[in-house]
């Protein structure tokens, strides 16, 4: 994810990151509880090897390391709005 990320234009790339870091400041002061987020480097390099983790487990080889979780689901939105954004176009 992090090399995909990489190769991003850098405006979308700014939007991206701004959007990110809105909704998890959004989603704090909308629920009772305190979410601790990472930063979306954080979470780019956390699910780099996502797949690699899945099939593995999948397969049975070993354990995976991908827990999913709020940050990535947020990352995914953010990403589903570019997209929707340049099909506007």
């Amino acid at each position: 994810m992090v090399s995909l990320f990489e190769k991003v234009d850098d405006s979308i790339k700014k939007s991206i990151i701004r959007n990110y870091e809105n909704k998890c400041e959004e989603y704090n002061k909308r629920s009772k509880l305190s979410y601790d987020f990472i930063t979306l480097d954080e979470c780019l390099r956390e699910y780099d090897n996502a797949f690699e983790d899945w099939r593995y487990y999948y397969e049975g080889n070993k354990k995976s390391n991908l827990l999913g979780g709020l940050d990535l689901s947020i990352f995914i939105d953010c990403i589903e709005e570019e997209v929707d954004k340049l099909e506007e176009l």
